[in-house]
């Protein structure tokens, strides 16, 4: 009889919590559904809920939403880039608050989804910051400047017939480490601001050192990785998420090295954090707690924990950010102190137009042969025209 209870008590228990179970949707730009797939197995294990997650390209997925904005086939949630934040207007994004779990996040994680005063997605993961990979068994010391590739190339390297660095020259992404290096950042007093002596500084140093004969040429991110493996170059400067794939392939002779100095300054990387953002209006209350619920659990210490002990992704969450910081040696310690020392990406609006000018700017300055000056010049014009036409409100 009592077994019979048992029995009747957990079938109660059951198909209570199968009768209050909802589905979800999500839509991705994270480049592994690996991590969100585990976590949705998980979740549902533990709630019923079940997740059901759509990867899109980058590229794709902010047409996607705008597309979608305000119909019924927009997501529940999304895992985005902070910077997609800027449309929080056009995609109605809900702000959120402490109930969240954003106390648990990580301050330069939370400055990346901050725009007014609101913070319009959950941080996840961190990182997507630029690192300096060396092959440990062709220089035995990390190159700390720009000088000593060229140093290097010299003395070890060129008698070997290899070059000190690839990269991806032509990667707006890349260059962007030499706007906070040369303090050309492009958006001042909430305007922006191409036509600078610092912008102009930026641009002739990037074109000069690229020229360089350390430098392997017309070499993209597909490139610089294929040399790095394959040990035809020391040096490649690519971001966190080519490390599985580096030490795959190089294993204990890969190193990581903090960004080098470039006359006499820093080089900062920028960094983001794939954050979870959700509509203003969810389609019921059922529904906005299961997603709210997924967001805390996507924050806890336990998932957060296995984004990196089993992806190496950077956590969001502060407290095992930083357990994880005191434990870490080596290559990943490296990679956690760049990330503290990054330049949150800002999430604005404008910085959509930045981005689009200083790639066209960028095309004249490589391609057609413009001077740097007349290259800020030109990326004003556009900027001016640009915030000319900008929708009113939007920041």
């Amino acid at each position: 009889m009592a077994i019979k209870k048992v029995i009747l008590t957990l079938m109660v228990i059951f198909f209570n919590v199968k009768s209050f179970a909802v589905e979800i949707t999500m839509w991705s730009g994270h480049e592994s559904l690996k991590d969100l797939q585990f976590a949705a197995r998980m979740f549902k294990q533990k709630t019923g809920h079940n997740v059901n997650v759509k990867v899109f390209y980058i590229e794709a997925m902010r047409s996607e939403l705008l597309r979608n904005a305000n119909r019924k086939t927009f997501p529940d949630m999304t895992m985005v880039p902070a910077d997609f934040l800027g449309l929080y207007k056009e995609l109605n994004l809900r702000p959120l608050d402490n109930s969240w779990g954003l106390q648990k996040i990580n301050s330069t994680a939370l400055r990346s989804v901050q725009l007014n005063g609101n913070y319009y997605g959950l941080p996840v993961i961190v990182g997507n910051h630029l690192l300096l990979y060396y092959n440990k068994a062709l220089v035995s010391r990390p190159a700390k400047s720009w000088q000593e590739f060229e140093h290097q190339h010299q003395r070890i390297l060129a008698p070997l017939g290899k070059k000190s660095l690839a990269w991806n020259y032509n990667s707006i992404y890349r260059f962007s480490s030499f706007l906070e290096t040369f303090d050309a950042w492009p958006i001042k007093n909430n305007r922006i601001s191409l036509a600078t002596p610092q912008m102009v500084d930026a641009l002739s140093v990037y074109k000069t050192k690229n020229q360089s004969n350390f430098v392997v040429q017309n070499c993209d991110s597909r490139c610089s990785v294929n040399k790095m493996k394959r040990e035809e170059v020391a040096y490649t400067i690519t971001g966190d998420w080519e490390h599985t794939e580096l030490y795959a392939a190089l294993g204990s002779k890969l190193g990581v090295a903090p960004l080098p100095y470039v006359d006499g300054h820093k080089m900062k990387s920028l960094s983001t954090s794939f954050a979870l953002a959700t509509p203003l209006h969810s389609r019921n209350n059922q529904v906005e707690k299961a997603v709210k619920d997924f967001a805390a659990f996507l924050a806890s210490d336990e998932i957060q924990q296995l984004f990196y002990d089993n992806y190496n992704l950077l956590p969001a969450n502060s407290k095992v950010l930083n357990k994880i910081q005191k434990r870490a040696k080596g290559n990943s310690k490296i990679m956690i102190e760049e990330f503290l020392q990054s330049f949150p990406m800002p999430s604005e609006y404008r910085m959509s137009i930045v981005w689009s000018i200083l790639r066209l700017g960028f095309r004249d300055l490589t391609e057609q042969e413009f001077t740097p000056e007349e290259v800020t010049l030109r990326m004003q014009k556009l900027a001016d025209r640009a915030q000319d036409k900008e929708p009113e409100g939007n920041t």
